[in-house]
């Protein structure tokens, strides 16, 4: 802050301690959390400490910001510091650091698709990335004092959602909502793609529930392991780069963020010799947006039989990464890339869908791809849908394939013709919803015939059937 003014004279006997006997040079460079800097005119002084005070803030004012052009530090009257401001901010040599891309995973051939899907999608709906998490959703207030509309579990089948929507301001109708993304399965083939699918669903999480793109930020927090080495850093650096250009291009700014590097253990096996344990360079984008009426908010449950079935978006054939091929145990693959101009005029007609109160039910299509998101949605609404895939690529590929900006959703058959109208090629009718059987077919075969009530067992059951 001392740099915009040109200078700063701070007296640290004044600032508050949390213990006693604390040296100087502690005070001036602990890293105590819960603290706020702050510059206040001198005439306004008096009416922030009133306002702090009335706000129960502990508020003290520790020096003032100068034009000196140094940096002065006093305690009890004497002088400990006393630096230049340009040498302070620039006098440390710069580091250089290098980057080298590392080599590329070589992409294992898939095995055959099976004539029937139906094994498949129960372990699929059983693996820990995909499964319920309820157990961990309802130990906390997810009801916030009674305000939420959306929780973190949706529908009578009570399935794991990914975005919330919470009613915070008593007399009002608008509601914040929360999404994420979060793809480190991506980072070692393509951290730049990885960042912006992270970035990608933490928006559409929120766009699902009627939240319009001008009202939603992001907060990005990387978790990352030996980021001096060359091939590390050059991940983090794509995926910064991932970050910067999925903000700018949904027009998304963030308001806040964290990093943790260096998350590497090093020590010694049983036989002695040197170890290094290091996670997967991971990447979370968080998102927040306000709805403007939560009246009109959309939850992910199919509802009612009879209605029509769309996936909104196109699907490639993009499983590098992705828990089909992760189940399988092949390496490589096409991570999944998007075109955010598009991406950003489909959320923008989602939303005006939405506001006309012709969708029944949305949910993005994420982790473990088109049938995982359509078996979700059957789920929490614990009714059947009777599904036709297009043919043109292989059906589990087209079904497990992770392609990004893809919504499910239901429509109510009057609804149709608008719908279309909305979205034109970019909607394709995949079916309806009814009975209690979730049935998928490609052509005159059948690929899976499931009672929903065995999809559901299978979606709890990893955690304690919750």
């Amino acid at each position: 802050m001392a740099k915009e003014s040109g200078g700063c004279h701070v007296l640290l006997d004044r600032v508050p301690l949390k213990y006693p006997g604390m040296a100087p040079w502690e005070i001036w460079i602990s890293e105590s959390q819960e603290r706020m800097t702050l510059a206040v005119p001198e005439e306004r002084v008096g009416a922030f400490m009133d306002l702090m005070k009335k706000r129960e803030v502990k508020a003290t004012v520790i020096g003032t910001f100068t034009d000196t052009g140094r940096c002065v530090v006093e305690y009890n009257g004497k002088t400990v510091m006393d630096v230049d401001l340009d040498f302070l901010h620039d006098g440390l040599p710069k580091k250089h650091l290098i980057t080298k891309p590392p080599a590329a995973i070589p992409s294992d051939p898939v095995p055959a698709c099976p004539d029937r899907l139906d094994d498949l999608l129960l372990v699929m709906l059983g693996r820990k990335n995909i499964c319920s998490k309820e157990f961990i959703s309802t130990q906390y207030d997810h009801t916030v004092q009674g305000g939420h509309v959306l929780g973190p579990v949706q529908g009578s089948g009570r399935v794991q959602a990914v975005a919330t929507l919470t009613k915070v301001v008593p007399g009002s109708m608008k509601g914040v909502g929360l999404s994420q993304g979060l793809f480190p399965s991506y980072t070692e083939l393509d951290p730049y793609r990885m960042a912006i699918a992270a970035i990608d669903a933490a928006i559409r999480g929120l766009v699902a529930t009627g939240i319009p793109m001008e009202t939603i930020a992001l907060l990005d927090n990387f978790c990352w392991c030996s980021s001096d080495d060359p091939e590390r850093l050059w991940q983090l650096k794509r995926a910064a780069l991932g970050c910067r250009d999925g903000a700018v291009g949904f027009g998304t700014p963030y308001i806040s963020g964290k990093d943790s590097m260096f998350n590497d253990f090093s020590g010694f096996d049983a036989d002695s010799n040197p170890v290094k344990v290091s996670v997967l360079p991971t990447l979370l984008i968080s998102s927040i947006g306000v709805h403007p009426d939560v009246a009109t908010a959309v939850s992910m449950d199919a509802k009612f039989d009879g209605d029509l079935v769309y996936v909104v978006g196109e699907t490639g054939e993009e499983l590098g990464g992705s828990e089909y091929l992760a189940h399988l145990g092949v390496r490589g693959g096409v991570v999944p890339a998007l075109d955010i101009e598009a991406a950003k005029a489909r959320y923008e007609r989602m939303t005006d869908a939405i506001e006309k109160k012709i969708v029944a039910s949305a949910f993005p299509v994420t982790h473990g791809g088109l049938l995982v998101a359509l078996a979700k949605a059957a789920i929490a609404g614990r009714v059947g849908m009777d599904l036709a895939i297009p043919g043109g690529m292989r059906p589990d590929c087209y079904l497990f394939s992770e392609s990004l900006g893809r919504l499910i959703v239901t429509v109510a058959p009057s609804d149709r013709e608008a719908f279309e109208e909305i979205f034109g090629d970019d909607a394709h009718l995949l079916g309806r919803v009814g009975g209690t059987v979730f049935r998928v077919s490609a052509g005159e075969k059948t690929l899976i015939e499931q009672p929903i009530t065995a999809m559901e067992t299978a979606y709890k059951a990893p955690f304690g059937g919750y």
